[in-house]
């Protein structure tokens, strides 16, 4: 087995190849060694590998084993069975043949949040659904995740640095009112899509590592969608638990209509909400 440890070359930026990152994601938030492996097969090695130190070993152009017949069968980033017939784990971009495993673990459905085309071209070979849900360095900056207040002192300090007369200002507060008011629409709008076919279960959810930003969006998933009846993930981040929060605030009744709330779910939201606030 050949390992490198990726920290020697000075650098806190890899290449995944992925769209919105333009060839380059920053690991400048982690603290922790990275390292690539070759030749590193089964669940007994992977199981030693989580008994270490927070060992993270990236794959690349893997062969698929002969005895390989699931995705327990072969070691995979952050994999993990999260129920109803899904799993979570890093991106098969870089081991398209792991694909094929998919069939035998009744997977039909490729959720993407990085965005690699070739992951897109693999699936349609394959016959393998496949929905990107891209998560932008921008996602949790999304007005949905703002409280009101927050974004209307901010803009007001932005129009004061202008020297604008009140009269100016008064239209231009409007004008911001109407943009965040379409920006939280659309979010929520493919958010929907979104939670639609993670309740269907049966699917591979992924980004690069399988770390973050799969987590979170499970995160999201189980704090807003009633549909979902698979395991319930919960945030990495306080951050994202208050974007959370900030969320559940900002919904209209419309929103919480489209979205398939019942009166029963939303009890149990806000106090899983008022619980984990109080905890933070």
């Amino acid at each position: 087995m050949k390992i490198l440890a990726l920290n020697s070359f000075k650098t806190n930026s890899l290449n995944f190849k992925s769209n919105e990152y333009n060839n380059k994601y920053s690991f400048s938030d982690y603290d922790d060694d990275w390292y690539a492996a070759d030749d590193i097969e089964g669940a007994k090695l992977r199981d030693a590998i989580r008994a270490s130190m927070y060992g993270q070993l990236l794959i690349s152009d893997r062969k698929l084993p002969d005895y390989a017949e699931t995705l327990d069968d072969v070691y995979i980033l952050n994999l993990q069975n999260i129920g109803s017939n899904s799993y979570k784990g890093a991106t098969l971009a870089n081991n398209v043949e792991y694909l094929d495993l998919l069939d035998n673990s009744n997977i039909y459905t490729v959720i993407d949040l990085a965005g690699f085309d070739n992951l897109q071209t693999e699936c349609k070979k394959r016959n393998i659904n496949y929905f990107s849900y891209p998560i932008k360095p921008d996602f949790w900056s999304n007005p949905i995740f703002i409280d009101d207040n927050v974004l209307l002192d901010k803009k007001i300090c932005e129009l004061q640095k202008k020297s604008l007369t009140q009269e100016k200002i008064a239209p231009e507060i409007d004008r911001f009112k109407a943009e965040v008011k379409a920006a939280r629409a659309d979010f929520l709008k493919d958010f929907e899509t979104l939670l639609n076919v993670i309740s269907k279960g049966n699917f591979y959810i992924s980004c690069e590592l399988g770390e973050d930003r799969t987590p979170n969006i499970l995160a999201l998933s189980t704090y807003f969608n009633p549909g979902w009846k698979g395991d319930k993930i919960e945030p990495t981040r306080n951050s994202v638990r208050n974007c959370i929060k900030n969320m559940y605030n900002n919904l209209t009744e419309d929103d919480k209509l489209k979205l398939g709330f019942t009166e029963e779910f939303e009890n149990e939201l806000k106090e899983k909400l008022q619980t984990k606030t109080d905890n933070t």
